[in-house]
């Protein structure tokens, strides 16, 4: 059985990497962004509990993981899971989609997540 973790990592890889570039408005990166885009979190909430209320907030702020609870059907009660958002947030945001397969790659492997990223996406 997948554990939370698991689940969100591996909802948020298989997103981002499909997606291939940034979600962003002018304002900088979005949960929401133009053309239908959504950043690593952004992935993880559905339309129905999305609100524009939540761009610009951190992945680990009250709204923003209500959101994702709401969207998941779980209850995010553990500081790691908070980080593992946080730092999904951070691969999307900080990082250029052509790094993105191996920035995942390093955080499945701090959060022990099993993850074989696909060969598409290796950069040599």
């Amino acid at each position: 059985m997948q554990t939370l973790k698991e689940l969100i990592f591996h909802k948020a890889a298989e997103h981002l990497l499909t997606q291939g570039k940034q979600s962003r408005r002018t304002t900088g990166c979005a949960y929401r962004g133009d053309g239908g885009t959504m950043c690593a979190i952004g992935a993880l909430i559905s339309d129905e509990h999305y609100d524009s209320v939540l761009e610009g907030k951190t992945a680990s702020e009250p709204c923003v993981v209500q959101a994702v609870e709401a969207s998941l059907g779980v209850s995010i009660v553990d500081t790691d899971t908070l980080r593992l958002m946080f730092h999904l947030q951070q691969v999307h945001d900080a990082t250029t989609p052509d790094w993105w397969a191996a920035e995942l790659q390093s955080v499945a492997h701090e959060y022990n997540i099993e993850w074989k990223r696909p060969c598409k996406h290796l950069r040599n």
